[in-house]
């Protein structure tokens, strides 16, 4: 079994990643 420390710390990076993406994106179409 995965440690839950450890796939709580990677789900919440690719969250980060995910919500750094859209917002460059958002930012893109902005201009």
């Amino acid at each position: 079994m995965l440690d839950e420390r450890y796939f709580n710390e990677f789900d919440v990076l690719t969250l980060r990643i995910t919500i750094l993406r859209g917002y460059r994106l958002i930012s893109a179409l902005g201009c």
